[in-house]
Parts: C-alpha cells; structure tokens; sequence
C-alpha cells in the first residue's frame, strides 16, 4: 500500500499512516486503504494507528478537497460516504484501536483519534477542528467525535480552536486524576517509527490549584459586582479596562464599546461626564496619572438615559511589590446626589452645586 504501511508484531497489528510530505494528510487512496487495513484485521488482539513524520495527520488533503469542487452533488456525497464508511470501519474494528498521536491531529485526523478505543498523545499533539476557518463544517466526522467527547465538540465544531492531551487516567482504586502525557517515537535508521517511549505526568495538584484560583477570581469577581459602586480601572496611558456590572449597567455600554474611531476611550469616556465638570475631570485625571497621586473630585456622570447624577469618584495608583508606581489607578464613582435631568443643568454647574438649594442626595 503506497499511502499506508502495515506490520504485524505478532498479536499485534500496526497501521501507519505514510504520507509525511503531506503530514499525512488523507485522500481518496488513503482512504480506500484504511478501510481495507480495518476491514479484516484477522487474529490481531490490538491494533496501534500511528503516522509517520512530524504528525499524525493533518486531515484532508487539501489538493483533495480542492478537486472535489469539480465533483457533482451526487459524486460529493459519495465521496463524503467513503470517508465514514472508513471511520465506520476502524471504529467497529473488533480488536482493540490504540491511537499514537504527535503534532497535528487536525480534522480528520482528529475524527481517526475519536475512532479509536485507547488514544495516547504526546506533549506536542495538537487536535482541532480547523476547517471551520475556511467554511467547511466538520459533518462527516461529527458522530464520531461527539460519541468520544460529548457536547464540548459543539464549541470546537463553531470556533476551530486548537486542544491539548491533558486527560484523566483511572488509578487501581477507581480514582481519576489528571495526567499529561509526554513521549517520544523511536526510529529505525530510515526513519520509521517502530515505537514509542513515553511517561504520563500526575498533574492533578496543578489541576485542583487552577480550579481554586479560577474560583477565586469568580468570587472575586462577584464581589466586585456586588460593591454599591461604580469600580473601573486604568492602564498607565489612561485607557479604561474594566467596568463593573453597576458601571455598565449604568453607562449602558462595557468598557469594550467604550472606543470610537479616532478616538481613545480614555476621551469616550470623559465625554459621559457633564460639559460642565469634563475639563476638569480630564485635567485632574491627567495630573494623577502623570504624577501617581491620588484622585478625588465630585462629578455628574450621564447615564444610559441621558440623565446626569452627581457622583463623588476616587482613584487610587495600583503599585508593585516595591512600591513603585505603575500609573494604573482604579477608581471608584460612588453615588453622591442626584441631579436633574441634562437638559435642566445649568451649563456652568460645578460639583458644589450639589449643595445649593434643589440638589438633594440621591
């Protein structure tokens, strides 16, 4: 077989994919002689699929793919049937499937791992969907994959992101803890793989550590959400990175939406402030940032619908461990007094005005 190599090591059968110069990639060939491989695997108590070179294998061919454009509809469903007949063969396989991944596994290629009973992949491997980035709906292999690993496949299906080998390994009791895999092929002197050294480390500590700080951040994200105050941060030029829930609530926009073309959304931002207090909002900002003092002044601040309150802002310098400033200040607009509505501001009302006479705490 021209695009696929096949041994037999006594009870054991190996199939190796042998298209390295296309990463292994598959065609119609490749195709027909998978099927014909997993059809009749005879006596064989296990069979290992591997591939040759720097990958497992990349998916379709795309000289393939690029021919079938020529293809009716009817000869393009064909087409699309071969290959999940031949998926359909190895994962029916009666003897046990053992899957050796490095580099890419990529469309296809990660439809043959979801194929397979056992899959082990080295640090390098790389699975994903990819073919979703030029349109194309990973279809044939879709019953396969979410057999293997459920509906977690909808979000690489949709977005083509790329997943590692990280996986929870059963310990003698019954217990799973997560490991990641690591090895390496071994090479006869003309380059074939004839095996594979390879360790899998515990990293279930690392795992349950990650799960507590991401926790954490939620928790702390929440608090944030919950303090009765407008809470935002700074980068060291100015540019706001975060609003909390009640600021976007309140502003109607999350700091995202903040920026304009040509325009910074430091200046977006100002221009939520009244007319009337902006010039010196923006020169006393200006002056914390440059000099890492802190920030203080009272405010109107528009709202969503246009209605202008009172708040009384403070900002404080974010520093590092050794105390230097970094120019990132993280204010804090409190409600203060409520005004009237914009259109009833006097133009050159200041923040002392929230103690003149109609200007009651809100």
């Amino acid at each position: 077989m021209g695009s696929l190599r096949v041994e037999r090591d006594g009870p054991l059968l190996r199939v190796t994919l042998a298209r390295p110069e296309r990463l292994n990639a598959f065609d119609a060939a490749l195709i027909a002689e998978l099927s014909e491989s997993f059809a009749d695997v005879g006596d064989a108590r296990a069979v290992v699929l591997a591939g040759d070179g720097s990958s497992f294998c990349a998916g379709a061919d795309v000289d393939w793919q690029r021919a079938a454009i020529d293809l009716s509809y009817d000869e393009n469903v064909e087409d699309a049937m071969r290959l999940y007949r031949m998926l359909e063969t190895i994962d029916r396989c009666p003897a046990p499937v053992v899957c050796c991944v490095h580099g890419f596994a990529l469309g296809g290629g990660s439809g043959l791992v979801a194929c397979a009973d056992v899959a082990i992949a080295w640090p390098d491997a790389v699975f994903g969907f990819t073919e979703v980035r030029l349109g194309i709906i990973p279809a044939v292999i879709s019953p396969f994959v979410l057999a293997r690993i459920g509906t977690a496949a909808r979000r690489y299906f949709v977005t083509g992101e790329r997943f590692d080998a990280e996986l929870r390994l059963r310990r003698f009791d019954g217990v799973y803890r997560w490991f990641r895999n690591s090895g390496s092929p071994a090479r006869d002197p003309k380059g074939r793989i004839i095996g594979w050294y390879g360790t899998a480390i515990d990293i279930e500590e690392q795992k349950k550590a990650e799960t507590a700080l991401r926790e954490r951040e939620r928790e702390l994200s929440q608090l944030v959400a919950m303090v009765p105050s407008h809470v935002w941060r700074l980068t060291t030029g100015g540019e706001p990175t975060f609003f909390n829930k009640r600021m976007v609530d309140y502003l109607g926009v999350d700091v995202g939406d903040t920026g304009k073309p040509g325009t910074s959304r430091l200046a977006s931002l100002v221009e939520t402030v009244h007319p009337g207090d902006a010039g010196a909002f923006e020169h006393a900002l200006n002056g914390s940032l440059t000099t890492g003092e802190h920030f203080s002044m009272r405010h109107r601040l528009r709202r969503a619908d246009g209605v202008y309150h009172w708040m009384s802002s403070r900002a404080e310098p974010l520093r590092d461990d050794s105390g230097r400033y970094r120019a990132v200040v993280r204010p804090l607009a409190r409600h203060r007094w409520r005004s009237a509505s914009a259109g009833r501001l006097a133009p050159g009302a200041r923040a002392t005005c929230a103690r003149k006479p109609g200007c009651k705490p809100g």
